[in-house]
């Protein structure tokens, strides 16, 4: 149970700071011999997270009914589902190799540290705009690289107020996640420790939560920067010691 409650509050925080919970997972499982949970908490985990964005979101989902809004969202999430359907086993297969991470983790400190001179602005959200956005999703696929900071980023670059670059960022996750959750649905075998799993949900739900509330607020003070410093203390120290490692070996 400790476990899992571990693994959901890792899950609940990573998934939305702009910290690349790929990229840590590749690290931990380099450096500690970490495993992907089983299918059954992944699901859980996405259930969690997809909730997490509800609680947040509530007031919000109204502009889902709105029939200029809806197409933009689906316009924003083609690219990366058509990505990850066509190359899903490519996909996979770069979650071996810590070394690019520790890069990926400087390139996206570089891209949030660069909003600290992002001009406040309030743009129309529109379907080029959307599709960039959803374009920096694709980039975000790469283990290092953070889908938050990567589409929110690219959503303040275009322009966007910084309550509808979060807003829009996290409407564009919510599909992500149910399509990863029913994908990880068919490997389920057998479900082993209800109330460990049950344990994970609840601490991925709470501290999701959390972090998403603390997001917000940074976007909207212009402070999504603050992340990027440590990026690149985990970029640097990531590079340095996975190129140790592999001389090593």
């Amino acid at each position: 149970m400790i476990q899992h409650i571990i693994l959901g509050l890792i899950q609940g925080v990573t998934e939305f700071l702009p910290v690349s919970s790929s990229g840590h997972l590749v690290i931990a499982k380099s450096l500690f011999g970490i495993e992907s949970p089983g299918a059954a908490l992944e699901i859980t985990l996405h259930l969690a997270t997809a909730l997490a964005v509800v609680v947040i979101l509530w007031k919000d989902f109204r502009r889902l009914l709105d029939w200029r809004y809806a197409p933009l969202v689906l316009i924003g999430i083609l690219p990366a589902g058509i990505v990850g359907v066509l190359f899903s086993d490519k996909i996979e297969s770069m979650f071996g190799n810590p070394l690019p991470v520790g890069f990926l983790f400087l390139l996206t400190g570089g891209a949030l540290l660069a909003t600290r001179w992002v001009k406040p602005a309030n743009k129309p959200l529109n379907w080029w705009r959307a599709l960039i956005i959803g374009l920096a999703q694709v980039v975000a696929i790469l283990p290092g690289v953070s889908r938050s900071g990567a589409t929110v980023a690219a959503a303040l670059f275009l322009g966007l107020a910084p309550e509808e670059a979060f807003r829009f960022s996290f409407f564009m996750l919510l599909p992500v996640v149910l399509g990863g959750a029913l994908l990880d649905a068919g490997k389920i075998t057998h479900l082993a420790q209800p109330w460990a799993v049950v344990a994970g949900f609840v601490a991925a739900l709470l501290a999701g939560i959390a972090s998403l509330y603390l997001l917000r607020k940074v976007v909207v003070w212009g402070k999504l920067f603050w992340f990027s410093f440590y990026l690149f203390a985990a970029g640097i120290a990531s590079v340095i010691l996975f190129i140790f490692i592999g001389r090593g070996q």
